[in-house]
């Protein structure tokens, strides 16, 4: 099936994004801003777009350093985690997402018992 998106919402939410962006908008709102947008973009809505919509906010379990712990992904889309940052150019932030896609990667690797 051939993906035929509407680029005047395409473009409306780039101008949107990049105002909320500037704006310095916390992340949610950014999140909040794509998901408003994303079943508005494609004419007809492609299955990983109801996914990304419905898996907001996915509670996952990990063990660190023995201790199991739980946090949530930003997104899930099938075994694709999506995690937002807010600023990737400033390094604590980047660092902060890094270490938390590892263990996400992590789990994922877990689940579907694939050694590294």
């Amino acid at each position: 099936m051939e993906i035929q998106a509407n680029l005047t919402v395409v473009k409306e939410f780039i101008k949107d994004a990049i105002d909320l962006k500037t704006k310095k908008s916390k992340e949610s709102i950014l999140r909040e801003n794509l998901a408003h947008y994303m079943g508005k973009m494609f004419k007809e809505v492609p299955w990983w777009v109801r996914y990304h919509i419905l898996g907001s906010e996915a509670k996952v379990t990990f063990s660190e350093a023995e201790i199991k712990k739980r946090g949530f992904v930003d997104n899930l889309v099938g075994l694709t985690a999506i995690e937002w940052e807010s600023d990737l150019l400033t390094k604590a932030k980047f660092d902060e997402g890094y270490w938390f896609y590892r263990i996400l990667l992590s789990c994922i690797f877990r689940y579907l018992r694939i050694e590294k």
